[in-house]
C-alpha cells in the first residue's frame, strides 16, 4: 500500500506542469486519476478559468466503467481482469453510463483500437470527457488523464482532437516516470 503511495505521488508530481500546461491550452479542466480495483481515484486536476467549469474533487472516487479516464485504464487490463475486477451489476450514474457487460466490452475494445476513451454524459449529466491511459517504461497502466467540460462545449466531434492533445501530454508525462 506504502509503495502504491509513492507512486501515485511521483506521477502526481510528474504531470502536475503539463496538466497545467494543457488545462491553459485547451481551455478546460484536466485531471489525473489512478485505477484502484473498480475505481478511478482523483489524485490532481487544475481547473479551467471558464465560468461554466468542472470542478475537482480531490481524492474522490469514480465508478471506472463510467468515466473516460476510467475506461483508457481499464482497456489496457486483460479482459479476464477487468470482468474479475468489475461488479458482476455495473452501476449507472448518469443516463449516459454503460451498465451493460456486453456493451462495456465492446466500448472498450474500441478504446483498444483509437486509443483514448470517451465519457459522453456517462459520468454525470450534461458532461462530456475525453480519457488517455499513461503508460510507465514497461508498458504497464500507470495513470490516466482526462479532459472534462460540459457537453455543449466539448462535442462529440471534437474529441479526436483533444484526444491527440491528451495523446501528447501523456507521452511528456511518461518521459519524466
Amino acid at each position: 500500500m506504502g509503495l502504491a503511495a509513492i507512486a501515485q505521488l511521483d506521477v502526481r508530481r510528474q504531470a502536475r506542469r503539463p496538466l497545467e500546461e494543457l488545462s491553459e491550452k485547451l481551455q478546460e479542466t484536466v485531471c489525473l486519476y489512478t485505477l484502484d480495483a473498480a475505481v478511478v481515484r482523483l489524485v490532481d486536476g487544475v481547473e479551467c478559468r471558464q465560468v461554466l467549469r468542472v470542478s475537482v474533487p480531490l481524492g474522490q472516487d469514480f465508478p471506472a466503467h463510467v468515466t473516460a479516464a476510467g475506461k483508457a485504464l481499464l482497456a489496457l487490463c486483460d479482459p479476464a481482469e477487468v470482468r474479475a475486477t468489475l461488479p458482476t451489476e455495473l452501476a449507472a450514474t448518469a443516463a449516459g453510463s454503460i451498465a451493460d457487460w456486453p456493451l462495456l466490452e465492446v466500448e472498450l475494445e474500441e478504446i483498444r483500437a483509437r486509443g483514448w476513451a470517451a465519457d459522453l454524459e456517462e459520468s454525470a449529466h450534461d458532461l462530456h470527457g475525453v480519457g488517455v491511459a499513461i503508460r510507465n517504461r514497461i508498458g504497464e497502466p500507470l495513470a490516466a488523464i482526462s479532459v472534462h467540460a460540459p457537453a455543449v462545449r466539448l462535442r462529440e466531434q471534437d474529441m479526436p482532437a483533444v484526444a491527440t492533445a491528451l495523446q501528447e501530454t501523456a507521452t511528456t508525462i511518461a518521459r519524466a516516470e
